[in-house]
């Protein structure tokens, strides 16, 4: 199956060649309701692909620790480990994600190294896929640079 690589923030993403870019926004966020009360504020990216069937994969990016708002209750079905360039990754099935009945395949990938966090979460995709995609993808060193961007990384020509 063929596959495209893409720089998404701290991530290097390997998907399947039929997952086209959807969106990529930034948003810059207030951090009033976090407890201890913090100041300042935190840059979320958001980026999504999705295929002609309907799957989709999507990331959250926050250049902060912990995201700057609850993103709603979450309810897990089941939970596995999976690797991502030889990191430990949580990755789940969920029975309620963001508030909803919703059954979704979730991943936190670590991204402590990058003082960040991320969310990846997909709907339409096989667990066997998923696993693949994290396994085959990676995080950017922490010493390299990266940025709140997403795009396709620049292809070897053979």
């Amino acid at each position: 199956m063929p596959e495209t690589l893409w720089i998404a923030a701290g991530f290097l993403l390997l998907l399947p060649a039929e997952m086209k870019p959807v969106a990529a926004t930034t948003e810059r966020v207030a951090n009033l309701n976090l407890q201890p009360p913090v100041l300042g504020h935190t840059d979320q990216l958001f980026c999504s692909w999705s295929d002609e069937r309907g799957a989709s994969i999507v990331l959250h990016w926050w250049n902060a620790p912990t995201p700057p708002r609850d993103l709603g209750p979450l309810s897990l079905a089941e939970k596995w480990e999976v690797s991502m360039g030889g990191r430990h990754v949580s990755a789940a099935r969920t029975n309620h994600f963001m508030g909803r009945k919703d059954e979704v395949l979730v991943a936190w990938p670590p991204v402590t190294d990058h003082n960040a966090s991320a969310l990846l979460h997909a709907r339409g995709l096989s667990k066997e896929s998923f696993d693949r995609i994290l396994s085959q993808s990676n995080v950017i060193d922490a010493g390299q640079p990266w940025s709140m961007t997403c795009k396709s990384a620049p292809q070897n020509p053979q």
